[in-house]
């Protein structure tokens, strides 16, 4: 939060800053994900998320049992 008074901070964009890039930024800190990341071509979140899906096992959560399955 303390960021959003910074008058330095990047933009938001939807090509090149956006939750999308930084939920992949964050997936790329482990080097076998960065190994395989996906070229994004389409930079929208909702793209990047499908690019991701598409390349990777999915987590799915179940709150009632409280466990991931990966599939």
């Amino acid at each position: 939060i303390a960021e959003n008074a910074n008058s330095k901070r990047k933009e938001y964009s939807l090509r090149n800053n956006n939750c999308g890039t930084f939920a992949a930024d964050v997936l790329k800190q482990d080097p076998s994900v960065k190994d395989k990341a996906p070229v994004i071509i389409d930079p929208r979140p909702n793209s990047i998320v499908k690019e991701y899906q598409d390349n990777f096992k999915s987590l799915n959560y179940d709150p009632k049992k409280r466990q991931v399955k990966i599939e």
